[in-house]
């Protein structure tokens, strides 16, 4: 029998013997477990987060963040994030995410720190639920808009 080196599998079986349980894959949807994600006409990233990891049926799954998907729309360069020299963040809609209907809500905090909601309606929904879809291109492709 012919074996080949694999770096990748060494690491994996090694992270298994020392932890004793086997690594959490990256999240995925199943297509039929992304059936059952509900639309809402606007929604928080965390909201649709904790929506799609409440549908998944998969075990030994990663959960969804909000982090996540916020990331994935920035790399997709509808949303901006930038740091501010009191060390909180700012996030903005571009010019292509409000085309498409991302929706920037003004906020205030206790302390008086302004800053930016960011709302997702539904064709938004879709882009993210198909990114994270293992039947989906997850390539983040854009082009049906």
């Amino acid at each position: 029998m012919i074996s080949t080196f694999d770096p990748a599998a060494q690491e994996e079986e090694k992270q298994e013997k020392s932890s004793g349980k086997p690594r959490k894959a990256d999240f995925r949807l199943s297509a039929e477990d992304a059936q059952q994600y509900a639309y809402q006409n606007l929604c928080y990233a965390s909201e649709m987060a904790e929506q799609m990891n409440r549908i998944n049926t998969a075990e030994n799954m990663k959960k969804l963040t909000g982090t996540q998907i916020t990331t994935f729309l920035q790399e997709e360069g509808l949303i901006l994030i930038t740091k501010r020299e009191n060390g909180f963040y700012d996030r903005s809609a571009t010019e292509k995410g409000k085309e498409i209907g991302i929706t920037e809500i003004d906020k205030v905090s206790p302390d008086g720190v302004e800053y930016k909601l960011l709302k997702y309606p539904q064709n938004v929904q879709q882009i993210i639920l198909e990114h994270f879809c293992e039947n989906g291109t997850g390539d983040g492709s854009l082009s049906h808009f």
